[in-house]
């Protein structure tokens, strides 16, 4: 964060943590790497790819404003929103839509293995 965001208080708890930033990075990483969709077939799937990684950062917003039971929760359901998101990356790369090696990207980006981290192209802070 800048000096300037630091010195503001927040009014939402998530926009302190970085996992909703980094969140918010892979829709951004996502854009760029579907923007190149030109059929129906192929904007209807990067749609539904682009809302759940935008389901990621929408729970855990939700869930940082609420209690500990309730943030775990949400946090399960950001979990759900990376498995689907995993999936259609996938579909993507098999219709052709993506390359193997940008379907690579996509799912490191969310990788959280210590063997993946030297490839990751998640932000290390954000």
């Amino acid at each position: 964060m800048n000096s300037e965001q630091q010195s503001k208080p927040n009014f939402f708890r998530f926009d302190d943590l970085r996992i909703y930033h980094k969140a918010l990075s892979y829709v951004e990483f996502l854009h760029t790497v579907f923007k190149k969709c030109k059929t129906d077939d192929e904007v209807e799937l990067k749609h539904k790819i682009i809302s759940r990684a935008e389901n990621i950062a929408i729970c855990i917003a939700e869930g940082a404003c609420r209690g500990k039971t309730q943030f775990v929760f949400h946090l399960k359901q950001s979990k759900t929103a990376v498995r689907e998101c995993y999936v259609l990356i996938s579909i993507a790369k098999n219709l052709g839509i993506i390359s193997e090696e940008q379907e690579e990207d996509c799912l490191l980006y969310t990788s959280p293995s210590p063997r993946d981290r030297t490839r990751s192209r998640m932000p290390s802070s954000a």
